[in-house]
C-alpha cells in the first residue's frame, strides 16, 4: 500500500472512530481503554493494540473493539487467538451476532463456505431446520469474494461483486437486526470508500438504516461522509441519530478527540487524490455546534482559542456558536464581539441554511427579507389528534400518523427552500420521524427529529400559485417510550423569498 494511500485510510478510520465515539458506540465499555487500543490498530501497532483492547471489558453492543482486536490478531499472523477470542464471546453472549459473523467472516476468508453458513443462517432469521435459501446462499456466496477482494486492495472488484448480488431482505424478527443485511450493505460502503467515492457510500449506509433504523454505526458512518462531501448540516444531524441511539458517552473524552481532530484538520494541506479536504471552518462548525448542544461551553471556547489565528475565522456559524458560550461563561465583552463577528460576516447568519444552529438556538431573529412566514392553520382546520401544545398558540403538535397540509402561494414555478422549525415531545422520548411532502406526491425528505428544536432546510419544486406542503408524523409505535404518547411538534415554517433565480436542489 502507497504511504499516501496509508496516510488516507488512517485518516478516514481515525475519523470514523471519533465520529463513533460521540455516537456513543462503546457505550458499555470503558471508553479510553478501546479508543487508545484502536487507534494502536490504526497506527500499526497491533501487539499494544492487543494488549490494551484485551483489557477492556468488551461486551455487548461494542462492535468497533471486536472488529480491530480480531483484525489486529490476523496482521500479527495469530488467527487462532482471534477464533479463540471469538468462541469465548459467542459462550458468555449467545445472543450477540457481532463475533459470531465475525468468526464467519474469518472462515469466508479462509475459504470455508460450509463453516461459515450456520452463522448467517442463525443471523438472518432461518430455523433450525432450514439448511438451504437460495437469498441468503448468494449472499454468503457475495461476502465471501468480497472479503477477499477487500483484504486484497481490490474495492472496484469488490463493489462488482456485492452489486450482483440481490437485494438484501430483512428475515429477522424485531429483536433481532438484519446483521446479515449491515454486513453486505457495510461491505459496499467500505469498497466505495476504498475508492474515493464518498458520496456514494452513503447509499448503501442509508439501506442498512432502512432496514436497522437503531444502526447507531450505520448513523455514525453517514455523518462522517457527509462532513467529507462538504454537507454539515446533514453530518450534524445523523450525528445527533447516532449519539441518541447510543448515548452515555463521557463528554470530557469525546470532546479531547473533537479537538484532536481540529489538530490534523488543520495540518492537512494536500489531501491524497480522490479525498475532499476538510475546510478548517466547516469543521469548527460541526464540532462547535456538537458542544453547544452538549451544554459544554469551555470546549467550544478551547475549540475557537486553539486556532492559530482566530480573528481569520469567516464562518459565522462559528462566532453564532461562540457568542452562545462566551454568554453562558459571563464573558459579555467576547459574546458581543463574537456577535458582531457573526453580523459582518453575513448579516442574517442566524438564517443560513447551510449551518442551521443559530435558528432553533436565536428563534428570535427571523425577521429577514429573505424569509416570509407561513401561517399555521387555526385549530378548528388541524387534524384529529393535533392541536395547540402547552400554552404556546404559535405551534402544532401531532401524534403519530397524523399529518398537517399547509397552504404556501408562489409567484412563479421554480425551486424554494423551506425552513421548517421542529422538535420531538415529551423531553424524555429519542426521536421522531417527519416526512416532508408536496401533496399530491410521494414524500421527498425524511427526517429524524430529536428532543432539541432544530430546523430543517427543505428544497421543493414548486407550482405558481397555491401549493400545498405536507408534514406527516410516521414514527412506529414500537418505539414510544415508557407508554406515553409521542408529539411531533411544528412550531415555524418558512419559505425563502424568490430573488428571480430558481435554486438548484
Amino acid at each position: 500500500m502507497s504511504p499516501s494511500k496509508r496516510r488516507r485510510n488512517l485518516w478516514v478510520f481515525a475519523a470514523v472512530i471519533v465520529i463513533a465515539a460521540a455516537a456513543g458506540l462503546v457505550r458499555l465499555a470503558p471508553w479510553m481503554e478501546i479508543n487508545r487500543g484502536i487507534f494502536h490498530h490504526l497506527r500499526g501497532e497491533h501487539a499494544r493494540a492487543i494488549e490494551t483492547l484485551s483489557q477492556a471489558r468488551i461486551r455487548p453492543p461494542d462492535f468497533l473493539p471486536v472488529h480491530y482486536l480480531v483484525e489486529s490478531h490476523l496482521r500479527l499472523g495469530q488467527r487462532q487467538a482471534a477464533v479463540d477470542l471469538l468462541r469465548r464471546l459467542s459462550r458468555e453472549f449467545p445472543s450477540w451476532a457481532a463475533p459470531r459473523l465475525e468468526q464467519g467472516l474469518l472462515d469466508l476468508r479462509a475459504g470455508d463456505r460450509t463453516a461459515a453458513w450456520p452463522v448467517f443462517a442463525w443471523a438472518s432469521g432461518l430455523s433450525d431446520g432450514e439448511e438451504s435459501d437460495a437469498g441468503l446462499s448468494s449472499q454468503i456466496d457475495a461476502i465471501a469474494d468480497a472479503v477477499v477482494l477487500l483484504s486484497g486492495q481490490q474495492p472496484a472488484r469488490a463493489l462488482a461483486r456485492l452489486r450482483e448480488t440481490s437485494p438484501p431482505v430483512s428475515r429477522h424478527s424485531p429483536d433481532e437486526p438484519g446483521e446479515v443485511d449491515d454486513v453486505l450493505t457495510l461491505l459496499e460502503a467500505d469498497a466505495l470508500m476504498g475508492l474515493g467515492r464518498w458520496d456514494d457510500a452513503v447509499e448503501p449506509l442509508d439501506r442498512s438504516l432502512e432496514l436497522n433504523g437503531d444502526n447507531a454505526l450505520s448513523a455514525a458512518l453517514r455523518s462522517l461522509l457527509l462532513a467529507r462531501s462538504g454537507d454539515w448540516h446533514g453530518a450534524r444531524l445523523w450525528l445527533d441519530i447516532a449519539r441518541s441511539l447510543s448515548p452515555g458517552v463521557a463528554n470530557q473524552v469525546v470532546h479531547h478527540e473533537l479537538r484532536r481532530q481540529i489538530a490534523l484538520a488543520n495540518r492537512i494541506a494536500a489531501p491524497a487524490p480522490g479525498v475532499p479536504s476538510l475546510p478548517r471552518d466547516a469543521a469548527l462548525a460541526w464540532l462547535c455546534d456538537m458542544a453547544v448542544q452538549s451544554g459544554d461551553w469551555e470546549t467550544v471556547r478551547a475549540l475557537i482559542e486553539s486556532q492559530p489565528a482566530p480573528e481569520a475565522i469567516a464562518s459565522a456559524a462559528v462566532w453564532g456558536c461562540a457568542e452562545k458560550a462566551y454568554w453562558e461563561l459571563d464573558m459579555l465583552d467576547l459574546a458581543e464581539e463574537a456577535r458582531a463577528r457573526a453580523s459582518l460576516l453575513r448579516p442574517d447568519w442566524n438564517l443560513d441554511p447551510d449551518w442551521p444552529i443559530a435558528v432553533s438556538r436565536y428563534g428570535s431573529h427571523w425577521q429577514s427579507s429573505r424569509w416570509t412566514p407561513i401561517p399555521l392553520p387555526p385549530a378548528e382546520a388541524l387534524p384529529e389528534g393535533s392541536g395547540p401544545f402547552g400554552t404556546n398558540l404559535d405551534e402544532v403538535s401531532m401524534f403519530s400518523n397524523t399529518h398537517l397540509d399547509l397552504t404556501v402561494p408562489v409567484e412563479r414555478t421554480g425551486w424554494r427552500r423551506l425552513a421548517l422549525h421542529l422538535a420531538a415531545r415529551p423531553s424524555n422520548q429519542i426521536w421522531a420521524v417527519a416526512e416532508v411532502s408536496l401533496v399530491p406526491g410521494p414524500p421527498v425528505r425524511r427526517y429524524v427529529v430529536g428532543r432539541d428544536a432544530s430546523v430543517h432546510i427543505v428544497p421543493l419544486p414548486f407550482a405558481q400559485g397555491e401549493n400545498t406542503v405536507r408534514i406527516a408524523y410516521v414514527n412506529d409505535t414500537e418505539r414510544v417510550q415508557s407508554g406515553e404518547d409521542r408529539n411531533l411538534v411544528v412550531s415555524r415554517v418558512y419559505i425563502e423569498n424568490d430573488h428571480g433565480d430558481d435554486l438548484v436542489p
